[in-house]
């Protein structure tokens, strides 16, 4: 009889039927932070390992990828292949939670997201929020906004959510906690090749569906390297501290020697697609893929760089970062410049945002019968020379001369974190060396329409490609600002 069970003897019996249902099981399958469900993050991209310019060849996962329009965190996937978030410092996250329940009845609950940067509670706040869960939905997507704030940094961090989800009719099946990695930038991204020569000017953002434009897991994490070491992030509450940013940038792209970035002086702004100047029928690469310089490659390089490439690779990393820095020239100028000394002010020595060739001094010189307009040039070997020496210019007035390693410079460069003038730069310039030439020197140039070259120094006497090194040597030549 007992075999019957308990229902059976309750119906023979005339007692009512004790029927136990289960309840709906609640579970959280996906977090998204970026702005696909309304996040606030900010689009990244995937890792790439080619560019449409270099069909066939590896970029080393340099490249940049699609955006990811999809959740960063999934139940279940392995944390390795979840995908990376990029946020603002100093401001909340909202991120869109994805709850996941089959139930014939709205199901009320209390959810409390408890945020920890890197374990500690201490900038992100936990926050509690009353949803329901819609009866009939297979899924339901809610948006919650931390407390507190993300540290005023740049940098890299594991976060991690901790849920705790209550309420009466449900039970809650998990998880209790996700992780992923997230990057805080300084403000929103900007374009990289804009600038501008107005010190107010902050740069153009970049529009709101193209996210970080150039930003990928690889290279926003060679970015965190540069700027913060094995710590991957830097204080950027002040201008002291966008300084120090810039600075370590500078130090961490110019002082590689024999290794990417590479440097070779032939070229503008532009990486090009085989390393020859574009005047040659190279291609130039985007501005915004000037982070493939750090792709190692062999010699012939086709991704070396200029002292001004050297100043965009800075300026693109920068830019997705949401920092902005000017390109500036700065050319070789004399004190001199008719043969007594004048006053020169510091802006009279360069161009600032793009190229203009105004402040660059002349001087006419006869040349047989014909009179020829000759400009300062700073000397090279085999009588050939440099036009000018690119720099960033920072937020405070500094200039940071690409292609050059920092240890090249007095060490007031790396106290001052960068030259004070141009006037400053353009005496420390002049006084570099070359091997086998020993000190450069700046020299009146002009060469002409059969590239034949002439030169002058400071009284105007007249040399060649044979003796021009005489000026330097008999102490005739132009003496710097």
């Amino acid at each position: 009889m007992w075999g019957l069970g308990s229902t059976i003897l309750a119906n023979l019996s005339g007692g009512t039927p004790i029927v136990s249902v289960a309840p709906p099981t609640v579970t959280i399958e996906a977090v998204q932070i970026n702005p696909g469900r309304s996040g606030s993050g900010i689009w990244m991209y995937r890792n790439g390992d080619t560019h449409p310019m270099k069909p066939g060849e590896s970029m080393d996962w340099w490249g940049k990828g699609t955006k990811i329009d999809e959740p960063e965190w999934v139940n279940g996937r392995d944390e390795d292949n979840n995908y990376v978030a990029c946020v603002l410092r100093n401001a909340p996250i909202t991120l869109i939670v994805k709850f996941v329940a089959t139930t014939s009845v709205d199901l009320a609950m209390t959810v409390t997201l408890t945020p920890k940067v890197d374990d500690s509670t201490r900038f992100l706040t936990a926050v509690t929020e009353s949803v329901t869960y819609p009866a009939g939905s297979t899924e339901h997507w809610f948006p919650f906004t931390t407390g507190g704030a993300m540290p005023d940094e740049i940098g890299r961090y594991g976060l991690k959510l901790d849920w705790s989800v209550t309420g009466t009719g449900f039970r809650y099946g998990g998880p209790t906690r996700s992780r992923l990695k997230i990057y805080g930038i300084y403000d929103t991204p900007r374009n990289p090749g804009y600038d501008s020569a107005t010190d107010a000017d902050t740069g153009t953002t970049v529009p709101t569906s193209d996210g970080t434009l150039t930003g990928t897991k690889k290279r926003f994490d060679k970015l965190m390297r540069l700027i913060g070491g094995s710590d991957r992030r830097h204080a950027a509450a002040t201008a002291d501290n966008v300084i120090d940013i810039l600075w370590e940038l500078h130090r961490g792209i110019n002082n590689t020697p024999g290794a990417a970035p590479y440097f070779d002086a032939g070229h503008d702004e532009y990486l090009t697609d085989d390393g020859n100047s574009h005047d040659t029928g190279a291609h130039d690469i985007p501005l915004e893929d000037q982070w493939l310089a750090w792709v190692t490659t062999s010699d012939p390089h086709w991704n070396d760089a200029s002292c001004i490439g050297h100043v965009q690779i800075l300026k693109t990393m920068a830019a997705a970062a949401g920092l902005f820095g000017r390109r500036t020239w700065v050319f070789p100028t004399t004190s001199k410049p008719a043969g007594t000394t004048v006053t020169l002010a510091d802006t009279d020595l360069y161009c600032l945002g793009n190229y203009d060739s105004s402040n660059i001094q002349s001087r006419t010189f006869s040349l047989g019968a014909f009179s020829v307009t000759a400009h300062p040039k700073l000397m090279e070997p085999d009588g050939w020379w440099e036009n000018f020496e690119a720099c960033l210019r920072t937020p405070n007035g500094r200039f940071l001369p690409g292609g050059y390693n920092t240890s090249s410079w007095p060490s007031s460069f790396s106290t001052d974190k960068g030259f004070r003038t141009a006037a400053e730069l353009i005496r420390r310039w002049s006084n570099t060396t070359r091997p086998s030439f020993g000190k450069r020197f700046l020299a009146w140039v002009y060469i002409s329409p059969l590239d034949e070259r002439h030169y002058w120094d400071v009284d105007g006497n007249h040399y060649t490609v044979a003796d021009y090194t005489d000026i330097r040597d008999d102490g005739k030549e132009l003496p710097p600002p």
